[in-house]
């Protein structure tokens, strides 16, 4: 979305944020890798402390998309996920046996910021073999062409992602269109399929079309496991796409029947998913940064089935009012 789109970002009522929170294999990237970083690594391991109360201090008075741009310290969510993105876009970084997956990149600014964190936790944005990306405005996918020239990184995108993504202009048929900016288009490797799980390095990402917010959107699942015999030793891990349905505010979805269509296949899609991890691409919809720094629960059991539920009132609500 666009800068103008400024309040849209925010969907969720304080109290329940605090609740929340057919696949290719990756060519391997053009050029030289470098070989594989310990998971010991001195950077990684100090990120592994007091990380979250560092993410909250730098930016808990951040907001909106004056936000999008600043950079925040990198840190790790749980197991081998770490955030890698600004104050106001996540980007999630996972290490795995087969080399980095990145998913979002924040904006065309915020790609150098996404990469220099991934440096600051130890690792070399090179050895990134796989980006993925929740959907195709400018805020979120914007940075990938950063990463994918520091890289060689193969880009997986579900068929509906693909113009935009590609030619990086906006969707004409998108409700935000007129309020989105185009950016830097991108080198498609592949193809993701619905409830199709990626095996890479090895974990299990399974994405899913939640096309609430774009026609595009995609939320993505993975198993996340610490060592030792914590009861929280294991847990699922959702980026859930953005469920805001914002457009002008002469817009009428009740005039836009196969718009409405499929914003509610998309909710009842995402209602279908659980997690006990959440993430989102704005970060405070979620509240992650008082969970990571231990304010508030970093796990929910409801977190998934929670964020749907206050985001589908807020668009019926919406509804509501076009009818009056």
């Amino acid at each position: 979305m666009n800068r103008k789109t400024k309040g849209a970002v925010s969907i969720l009522p304080l109290a329940l944020l605090s609740l929340l929170g057919a696949c290719q294999p990756a060519a391997t990237p053009t050029g030289p890798a470098p070989p594989p970083l310990s998971a010991a690594s001195p950077t990684v391991a100090a990120a592994r402390t007091n990380a979250g109360a560092e993410l909250l201090s730098a930016c808990v008075h951040q907001d909106g998309s004056a936000s999008w741009d600043v950079p925040a310290p990198p840190a790790k969510i749980h197991g081998s996920t770490y955030y890698v993105g600004t104050c106001g876009i996540a980007a999630v970084l996972i290490d795995t046996s087969d080399g980095l997956i990145l998913i979002d990149a924040a904006t065309q600014k915020g790609g150098p910021a996404v990469a220099a964190s991934i440096t600051a936790l130890g690792f070399d944005p090179r050895q990134i073999r796989l980006l993925l990306t929740t959907h195709e405005h400018m805020d979120h996918a914007g940075g990938l062409a950063h990463i994918q020239r520091l890289s060689g990184a193969k880009l997986l995108a579900r068929p509906s992602v693909h113009a935009a993504l590609s030619t990086g202009q906006p969707d004409r048929d998108d409700p935000q269109f007129g309020l989105l900016d185009p950016m830097e288009p991108l080198h498609i490797g592949g193809e993701l399929t619905d409830g199709k799980a990626l095996a890479f390095g090895g974990i299990q990402l399974t994405p899913y079309a939640t096309p609430v917010h774009t026609n595009g959107s995609t939320s993505y699942i993975w198993q996340s496991c610490e060592r030792g015999d914590r009861p929280d030793a294991c847990v699922t891990i959702a980026f859930m796409d953005s469920l805001s349905t914002p457009a002008p505010a002469a817009y009428r979805f009740t005039d836009q029947p196969h718009q409405r269509q499929r914003i509610e296949a998309g909710f009842a899609k995402a209602a279908s998913l659980s997690c006990n991890l959440l993430i989102t691409p704005h970060p405070s919809a979620s509240g992650l940064w008082e969970r990571l720094a231990g304010e508030k629960a970093l796990l929910h059991d409801q977190a998934c089935k929670d964020y749907v539920a206050a985001a589908k009132q807020i668009f019926e609500n919406r509804l509501a009012k076009e009818t009056k």
